[in-house]
């Protein structure tokens, strides 16, 4: 963890941990921020997370999330190798993207509502959170 720190970030909802360019899990960063600092990475890592191919349709991959309760996505090709993380604004512009379908559609948007309404809270708690742990620092 420590080569994180002292970088440059977008945003940070989730962190990849790899070796020898291999996913080997993933790690919320508030379970990182709030770990005492002796815990190992692989005590807090989910092992085994949900994880998409390159390329794979942008609604596939939200609905991958929204169906494993995930608010980004690891990507790794065939081999395991890890190639970036879908982060949760992309998630958040395809459930938009669907909302907009449905009503264009004719379709109720309540139908898409519930990928939707889970990727807003979960954004809204990383907001919240931040600014709470700003505060303090």
């Amino acid at each position: 963890m420590h080569q994180l720190r002292f970088q440059q970030y977008e945003a940070v909802a989730d962190v990849a941990v790899c070796r020898d360019g291999k996913l080997v899990g993933m790690v919320r960063i508030e379970n990182v921020l709030t770990a005492p600092a002796a815990t190992l990475v692989r005590e807090m890592m989910d092992a085994d997370p949900p994880v998409v191919a390159p390329g794979l349709d942008q609604e596939q991959v939200a609905w991958k999330a929204v169906r494993h309760r995930e608010r980004s996505l690891a990507v790794a090709d065939a081999d395991g190798r890890f190639r970036g993380i879908v982060p949760p604004e992309r998630l958040l512009a395809v459930a938009m993207t669907l909302q907009w379908a449905l009503e264009g559609l004719g379709r109720d948007p309540a139908f898409g509502s519930g990928p939707l309404a889970t990727v807003i809270q979960d954004l809204l708690s990383i907001v919240i959170y931040f600014g709470i742990a700003t505060a303090l620092v």
